[in-house]
């Protein structure tokens, strides 16, 4: 085994194929684990440490750290300040610890162990760029289950995170999000990217952020206060109960606030807006093109509407 010390400035440690123990101390160092099972402590200072082959420890301590992996079972811990992690391929361990921490799962990656720590901390999901992912999110006791239900399976068994962030990238995505409500989690967002994209939050209760892309996408939102965009194509959006935000973007968009004194915009293209029986008190905006007011009253109880200007 291997050991290397660094000094005080920033240093540049680099193993080999053998089990190695790098050690940088104060600075920004980089550790470069190549091969075998190894130990990378950055030690005080903004520091990456980056594994590779083997089955290796990561512990970024003080600063802002960046940590990687590589391949194998990995052990992640990002120690004080505003960390990001990423596990490779493996079924990593990663622990943000204190701070504010973003950790990264990429497709291909493996079915990893996340603990956010104190803090506010984001787990970012990259899907598989034009292939179309099905995720789906889940309340596991008090953590989280995040999972892919196609494609190469995969979940993340997730603890002490404050928001995920879920990027479809290219092709028709689908992400589900259950109530939520008993776990740490405080808001969802999902970047649905190129393709036809579906957001179902019928069931969720925090607060979602849908954006649509390129495509003809279909956002629903839940019980919280929600933001909906659906950007380029015809799309469906659907605010669910809360105070929501609309706003389709250009092309013929529908949409439909549902419960909740709602913000709707059209945008560019040919909208219809609508309005249901039970829905709130909405501020409508058709935006350029022809656009319509839908507005569909009590079945069988007689309304008395009025327009003015």
């Amino acid at each position: 085994m291997n050991t290397l010390i660094g000094g005080p400035g920033n240093d540049t440690l680099v193993g080999d194929n053998c089990d190695d123990n790098l050690i940088g101390g104060a600075g920004n160092d980089l550790l470069l684990g190549v091969g075998g099972n190894d130990l990378l402590d950055g030690g005080a200072g903004n520091d990456t440490l980056a594994g590779a082959a083997g089955e290796d420890l990561l512990d970024g301590r003080a600063g802002n750290d960046l940590l990687s992996g590589g391949d194998g079972i990995d052990l992640l811990d990002g120690g004080q300040g505003n960390d990001t992690l990423i596990g490779d391929r493996g079924d990593d361990n990663i622990n943000g610890a204190n701070g504010n921490d973003l950790l990264i799962w990429n497709n291909g990656d493996g079915s990893d162990i996340m603990e956010g720590g104190a803090g506010f901390d984001v787990v970012q999901v990259n899907g598989a760029d034009g292939a179309g992912d099905n995720f789906a999110l889940n309340p596991f006791g008090p953590r989280v289950r995040f999972e892919r239900l196609n494609l190469g399976l995969f979940n993340l068994n997730v603890n002490d995170v404050e928001q995920f962030e879920i990027n479809g990238l290219g092709g028709d995505d689908t992400l589900t999000v259950n109530d939520l409500s008993g776990t740490d989690v405080q808001q969802v967002v999902f970047n649905g990217g190129d393709g036809n994209d579906f957001l179902d939050g019928t069931n969720a209760v925090l607060p979602l952020v849908g954006i649509g892309g390129n495509g003809n996408d279909t956002l629903i939102g839940g019980a919280g206060n929600d933001t909906l965009r659906g950007n380029a194509g015809n799309d469906l959006l659907r605010g669910g109960d809360g105070i929501d935000l609309l706003d389709g973007g250009e092309g013929n968009d529908t949409l439909i606030g549902d419960r909740g004194d709602d913000n709707i915009n059209g945008g560019d293209g040919n909208d219809l807006l609508i309005w249901n029986n039970g829905d709130g008190s909405d501020i409508m905006e058709g935006g350029a093109g022809f656009d319509v007011v839908q507005v569909n009253g009590a079945d069988g109880a007689g309304d008395n509407f009025a327009l003015n200007p």
